[in-house]
């Protein structure tokens, strides 16, 4: 199985969250949904040392999420859902700060919520674009975090870094 495959149904998820989203947002300010197509959107980092090229709208505000497979479970998903939305950080400089900490050679392990371990793969971003709010995004990760997804650990909670 690929990658965009493993991670299609997050995908799907996250997606229908976004469209829920938008029904609160006046329409000039709507939020595309994540395409495993758009670099801007999607990274696969499985087996491999994520440099900043890689990495999903870098340079913007927005949601970003990381996403990984249990270690020893390989069919039992996870997601850490953060934000990038003051001041000058931007999502780059963000997925820097979770990364360099998990990384173990080309491979990024996480803890989850009950301490067990999961191996990173895939970077999503959803930015958010120069006339939205930057604020939007802390609403919008907010939204994700509490509807949760179907059948997969988040690795955070709102207002609380990893337990």
């Amino acid at each position: 199985m690929t990658i965009p495959e493993r991670y299609a149904a997050v995908i799907g998820q996250i997606n229908a969250h976004i469209h829920a989203f938008n029904a609160f947002l006046a329409p000039e300010h709507k939020l595309s949904g994540i395409s495993i197509d758009d670099p801007s959107m999607f990274a696969d980092i499985a087996n491999r040392r994520a440099t900043g090229d890689l990495w999903p709208s870098k340079d913007s505000v927005g949601v970003y999420i990381l996403c990984g497979r249990h270690e020893v479970d390989a069919t039992q998903l996870g997601v850490y859902i953060g934000k990038a939305s003051v001041g000058t950080k931007r999502i780059g400089h963000r997925l820097w700060n979770h990364l360099v900490r998990f990384r173990v050679g080309d491979n990024y392990r996480m803890m989850g919520r009950s301490k067990e371990p999961f191996i990173l793969e895939a970077l999503l971003a959803i930015p958010i674009g120069a006339a939205t709010s930057p604020s939007i995004a802390a609403a919008l990760e907010e939204h994700l975090i509490a509807r949760g997804l179907v059948d997969i650990s988040m690795i955070n909670t709102v207002g609380k870094k990893r337990c």
